[in-house]
């Protein structure tokens, strides 16, 4: 007995299991219009479309739940399509089943059935006079079948409606605002009546349209002109090249209906050229000259006394005109500058200059632009009444504060010679040398020894002997300043002929470098001259020292360190301008 109770527990199990393994009976819906449409003709899949003609298949197999009387299949078109006035009809019936009279609402078609399921097969639904939703693409219609509360069985497919016929063309962007040389990228699109686009669509419909097009100078205010830079046929996309300024329409028309057409506006404005801009000195915190050289545009005729520049300095640059200051340049001509706001300063021309006329504009050093307190790189913005589109100059640097060229003093001169050495400059705008913290830096030229110890005591900045002093390769040294040193101070260094530092070798005119660890730049001093051994103490006696007599000159000197003379050198005497010398002296 318990034998035949698990037997018949295992037999029960096996049925459930393959119960719940059974799918639902509908196995495929397929939904066609009964008359395609395509690109450039109406069909019954058209989106908008009335008196439509659509044929709806439905694939049965004969796993449960087959149908059964009493159940209802319910199909449901997307949103928008309306059977209110449609005759619905089912015109192939294969699964031995019957159904009872059809009813509609909107969207939504109800079919009774009648008769149990006998087997596999094919229902096919003839829909007519159906009126079409208004959007476009691979929309999803339902079939449901409904028992009692439940639905049983829940299939989809695929409703595909086309655009209807091209409506009108836009093409993006418009209207656009260049100038002249600008390359740019304009994308054309088609859309039906009700908004349903038709470009870029073939994966989705097997077509998409295609553009023609056309550039077409305007006199409204001056033509323009451009070039294309891709093909223009029988493409949605055009690159263009503005190449002169004024009014042009790109024009995109249909490959498929010469009568759609769509524009774009485009305004090719007349713009001063990039203005460059050089800075002297161009140093962070330092007053400086400016000079801003641009030409003006192929519209940009300027009438003088009227038009006017607009400049804007960069942040941080500290611009002193808080009224009319009449010390600027156009082009060397004196000019009014006067300050509107936010760092932009106003300059009315002079005269009148031609279109593409050249300008330099000058703000002297005297004027008191000051430049950023931070190095980096900087832009300005210039435009005139004429051409009001701000254009960014090129970009210019502006670099540490560095200390003013150093002036050299060397004494003795002389080749090879041991020799004091004052050398002076002045700490940059954000110089300042802390006490005993600083470093000063200086590289001597080549051929100058450096000895390899340093005594502090022979050396002195600003009249103090520094806390520390290093040499290192390259003929470095460094010293550690011993006082405090500001912002745009004088420094005076001085190494005496004890120190050790001995001239080159040979004469000429030397330079040497100098820099702090507050302004790491280094900068070139000015020429020094070396020049060989030299006579001193140079001493005249003229016996007697009457005018127009004959006498006797004594001259008396020291030869220099390298001046040492052999039998058969020369001496050589320039006697004064009036002097008689005989034809053969004794």
């Amino acid at each position: 007995m318990k034998k035949l109770v698990i037997l018949l527990c295992l037999v029960l199990l096996g049925v459930s299991f393959l119960t719940i393994k059974v799918n639902a009976n509908i196995i495929g819906v397929t939904i066609s219009p009964n008359t395609p449409g395509s690109q450039t003709t109406q069909g019954d899949d058209t989106a908008g479309k009335t008196n439509t003609h659509w044929i709806l298949s439905i694939n049965f197999d004969n796993n449960l739940p087959t149908l059964q009387n009493g159940d209802t299949i319910i199909i449901t078109f997307p949103t928008g399509f309306n059977f209110n006035s449609s005759t619905v009809t089912i015109t192939t019936n294969t699964i031995g089943t019957t159904f009872g009279t059809i009813t509609k609402s909107l969207n939504v078609i109800n079919i009774p059935v009648t008769g149990n399921q006998t087997s596999a097969g094919q229902v096919v639904v003839d829909i007519t006079n159906a009126t079409n939703t208004t959007k476009a693409g691979n929309l999803i219609a339902y079939v449901k079948v409904k028992r009692l509360a439940s639905f049983i069985i829940n299939f989809s497919g695929t409703v595909t409606v086309i655009p209807d016929l091209i409506h009108h063309i836009t093409i993006t962007p418009n209207p656009y605002y260049t100038v002249i040389n600008d390359i740019k990228n304009f994308i054309a699109e088609s859309f039906d009546v009700y908004g349903n686009k038709r470009t870029r669509v073939n994966s989705i419909f097997g077509w998409e349209d295609k553009f023609d097009w056309s550039i077409n100078p305007i006199a409204d205010p001056v033509p323009g002109n451009a070039i294309f830079t891709t093909p223009n046929s029988n493409v949605d996309n055009v690159t263009i090249q503005t190449t002169d300024w004024g009014h042009i329409q790109l024009k995109a028309t249909s490959t498929i209906d010469n009568t759609k057409f769509g524009i774009s506006d485009i305004y090719i404005v007349s713009q001063i050229s990039t203005p460059k801009v050089d800075v002297d000195p161009p140093y962070a915190g330092s007053v400086a000259e400016y000079n801003i050289r641009f030409n003006l545009g192929p519209n940009g005729a300027v009438v003088g006394g009227i038009d006017y520049i607009l400049i804007t300095f960069p942040n941080d640059t500290f611009i002193p005109f808080s009224f009319s200051y009449l010390g600027v340049l156009i082009n060397g001509y004196p000019v009014s500058v006067t300050y509107v706001s936010v760092r932009t300063v106003k300059i009315v021309f002079p005269y009148n200059l031609p279109a593409g006329a050249y300008v330099i504009v000058t703000f002297p050093i005297t004027s008191g632009i000051t430049n950023p307190s931070t190095s980096g790189t900087y832009t300005l913005k210039v435009s005139t009444s004429k051409e009001p589109t701000l254009v960014t100059s090129y970009p210019y640097t502006i670099y540490y504060s560095v200390i003013s060229r150093p002036k050299v003093t060397v004494e003795p001169n002389v080749v090879d010679t041991e020799a004091s050495y004052t050398i002076e400059f002045k700490t940059g705008s954000a110089g300042n040398l802390i006490k005993d913290y600083d470093i000063i830096a200086i590289k001597f030229p080549d051929d100058t020894f450096i000895p390899s110890t340093a005594d502090k005591s022979e050396v002195t900045i600003n009249g103090v002997n520094p806390k520390d002093v290093t040499i290192s390769t390259g003929r470095k040294i460094q010293l550690k300043v011993p006082v405090n040193i500001s912002n745009n101070s004088n420094v005076k260094i001085i190494f005496t002929e004890n120190f050790g530092i001995k001239n080159p070798t040979e004469g000429g005119d030397y330079t040497l470098q100098v820099a702090t660890s507050r302004e790491p730049t280094y900068v070139t001093s000015y020429s020094y001259k070396i020049v060989e051994s030299i006579l001193t103490d140079l001493v005249v006696e003229v016996n007697p020292p009457v005018t127009k007599v004959e006498a006797e000159y004594k001259i008396n000197f020291k030869t220099g360190k390298h001046g040492e003379l052999s039998e058969g050198d020369e001496i050589y005497i320039k006697f004064p301008s009036y002097t008689k010398l005989p034809n053969d002296i004794d």
